[in-house]
């Protein structure tokens, strides 16, 4: 893999009956962005999603598996009462004192049924499992959803 070349996320087969994604980023705001990326991934193919409409989110936590629940519950939100699918986030988190705070952009378009494919139905965000770590430099999130 080239340096340039940097992958995202990844499904993982840790559970039987949801499903479960890795996302990776070289710091916390991009590990945070290809959570958002994979949670969309696994709603439908996000591959032609059109960056045109935007929403912004705001969430804190308490750490960062707190903070993590929150903003993919959030995307969640948008994509079950918009029928919004995202396939680009902007992601700026702060840690103030003890907490965290996230500031998030998510670019992307309502559903078209004649455009776009789904994959699943996500129901919800679960803190089973859920790992937020640094290795080597590189960030690492797991996360199981609901669907």
């Amino acid at each position: 893999m080239e340096k340039n070349d940097f992958k995202k996320y990844e499904f993982v087969d840790i559970t039987k009956a949801d499903t479960a994604f890795v996302a990776f980023g070289r710091g916390l705001n991009e590990v945070f962005s290809n959570s958002g990326l994979a949670l969309c991934a696994t709603i439908a193919d996000i591959d032609n999603v059109e960056q045109k409409e935007e929403r912004n989110i705001e969430v804190e936590g308490y750490d960062l598996k707190s903070l993590m629940f929150s903003w993919l519950s959030d995307i969640l939100f948008f994509s079950s009462s918009e029928y919004l699918l995202f396939s680009k986030f902007e992601v700026e988190i702060e840690k103030e004192g003890e907490d965290y705070k996230l500031k998030g952009k998510c670019f992307g378009e309502k559903f078209d049924e004649n455009k776009h494919e789904i994959n699943a139905e996500v129901k919800a965000i679960t803190y089973h499992m859920m790992e937020i770590k640094e290795e080597n430099g590189i960030w690492k999130s797991q996360v199981i959803v609901d669907i």
